[in-house]
């Protein structure tokens, strides 16, 4: 339960970011735009070493 606010919290911010501009919604475009090329590449790489499936 403890990890389910923060959670919800990034849920929206996408939900939010998405409806305001139709190229986003993924780790690498936000990190790029937010810290860089260099912090987006890591967090996407990040994301994609993680062996859980994105959608169940």
């Amino acid at each position: 339960m403890l990890a389910f606010i923060p959670m919800l919290l990034i849920a929206y911010a996408y939900k939010e970011l998405n409806a305001s501009n139709a190229d986003c919604g993924t780790t690498f475009m936000w990190a790029t735009r937010a810290f860089g090329p260099r912090i987006g590449w890591m967090g996407g790489w990040g994301r994609r070493a993680d062996p859980r499936p994105a959608h169940p």
